[in-house]
């Protein structure tokens, strides 16, 4: 997993999209051959840890050639002497994400876990099901557009350019026309498209995705620019960001459920308090930005008179 994201990451500083796009498919279909595979093969559990550890592995491959491995910039990091200076200027970069990453999935899988305990298995189920079948396009167009908006910005710091906050107000806009027809969409289809596809057993899901339809609205529009906060080293904001998320994710699904809200009430109350996390990590973003803009704008050599 290690090999993955770091090839990844030096495909992304590349900008070379073709080959992530090539890799996104590869893990994909190599993940659900293999699982199918060695479910089939009766592993069970086991297999579909195996089987996405083997896709990961496949997705790692499918970068290896075509990452920028051997370009000369890259070849430069290869001495020890370079290697360590490396390490002594990015120290505190996994001292801090690397916490902040850990916050960030346990902000995801907390609510689960509390509907689990408060109302049992049944209502976990059913918001387990909401949130993959609406985890899957927010990844899939969060993780396309953050991907390509981070190898810009980056691009941008390293060249000393000015901050590019039209960028950050053109992706603001095209997502949130994405993340609005998502949301109107949920708002009058879910509850029927649930049991469509599930069954009358899952018509709470259907419910519940109605509910955290707003949520998605700010989570699509904010998670890909949250790139923002890393690009410009703010690495304490991201983790004081992803503390306050777990910490407001957790005492709305306690106390919605200890005032005797109903689980669809507690999903409802869930998904006001994940907008406005996700709406206070867009102005962390927009304001990271914006002070740059400022620094660049202070610093940078007045223009020759014709």
């Amino acid at each position: 997993m290690a090999v993955f994201q770091l090839l990844n990451a030096l495909a992304i500083r590349s900008q070379r999209y073709g080959a992530i796009a090539i890799r996104n498919v590869t893990v994909g279909l190599a993940t659900l051959a293999l699982q199918v595979a060695l479910g089939a093969a009766g592993l069970g559990v086991s297999g579909l840890l195996l089987g996405w550890g083997l896709g990961q592995l496949a997705g790692a491959l499918s970068l290896l050639r075509k990452s920028g491995l051997s370009d000369a910039s890259a070849r430069q990091s290869y001495t020890l002497r370079q290697g360590k200076a490396i390490l002594r200027r990015f120290r505190h970069v996994p001292t801090v994400l690397a916490p902040a990453g850990a916050l960030n999935v346990m902000g995801l899988q907390l609510p689960v876990i509390l509907l689990a305990a408060l109302h049992g298995p049944d209502v976990a189920g059913q918001f387990g099901l909401t949130q993959r079948v609406l985890t899957a396009p927010v990844a899939l167009i969060g993780l396309a557009v953050a991907q390509v908006y981070l190898g810009s910005l980056a691009a941008v710091r390293r060249a000393g350019g000015e901050p590019p906050v039209r960028v950050f107000r053109d992706a603001t806009r095209q997502l949130a026309v994405i993340g609005a027809i998502g949301t109107a969409v949920l708002l009058v289809f879910s509850e029927p498209l649930f049991l469509w596809v599930y069954g009358s057993s899952w018509a709470t899901s259907g419910q519940m995705a109605r509910m955290l339809s707003i949520a998605l609205l700010f989570q699509i529009v904010a998670s890909p620019l949250s790139q923002t906060l890393v690009v410009y080293g703010r690495h304490k904001t991201q983790l004081a960001w992803d503390s306050s998320r777990l910490l407001i994710v957790g005492s709305t699904v306690y106390f919605s459920s200890a005032l005797g809200a109903s689980p669809v009430q507690t999903v409802a109350g869930l998904s006001l308090a994940t907008a406005a996390t996700y709406a206070l990590s867009w102005y962390l973003s927009w304001r990271t930005l914006a002070v740059a803009h400022a620094q660049w704008s202070q610093e940078r050599p007045p223009r020759q008179l014709a």
